[in-house]
């Protein structure tokens, strides 16, 4: 009977056997690349931003995109800086007007954050610039390696979409 093989890394290891090793061998490989992967990412968008917005006012930029009308307290704790400092934050992208600031309706001392329409532009243009950067990078590979960092790309994905609607199930209880 054929065994249908797996490689990962160096190691070549049959369905059969114990896929512990692949298991742990890929958990480190994603645990060093990621990092690096966003160090890059993190270098390119400093170098792209505006000189007036600091990293953490990026974050907050992104995250209203995809979480328009959160509160100051969410957006403190999911760009995991402290209130007060969230709070400047949202001050100063406010008055350059990336942001708007608005009461809620049903509690008018909660406030709600969304992006202005500049705000949604500059993330854009930062978005443009940040692909066609990393477009470059992967310029040197063949069609054969950027199908298996697409596959790969895809299955991690789904794992962490997977993963963030468990973490959002839990916070609504």
């Amino acid at each position: 009977m054929e065994h249908e093989h797996y490689t990962c890394g160096m190691k070549q290891l049959d369905k059969e056997s114990n896929n512990r090793e692949v298991i742990e061998e890929c958990s480190a490989l994603v645990m060093e690349t990621i990092p690096r992967l966003m160090r890059t990412i993190r270098w390119e968008v400093k170098s792209q931003r505006p000189i007036d917005l600091s990293a953490s006012q990026f974050r907050t930029l992104r995250f209203l995109k995809h979480h328009p009308g959160t509160s100051l307290s969410q957006l403190a704790e999911n760009v995991d800086v402290s209130m007060p400092s969230m709070s400047k934050a949202v001050d100063i992208l406010v008055v350059q007007g990336l942001v708007n600031r608005e009461s809620a309706v049903d509690d008018r001392r909660r406030i709600l954050l969304t992006l202005t329409i500049e705000g949604e532009e500059m993330l854009q243009e930062m978005r443009t610039a940040m692909r066609a950067c990393l477009a470059e990078r992967l310029n040197s590979l063949n069609v054969n390696e950027l199908t298996q960092i697409i596959e790969g790309m895809q299955i991690l994905r789904s794992i962490v979409i997977k993963e963030e609607a468990s973490i959002t199930q839990e916070e609504e209880r």
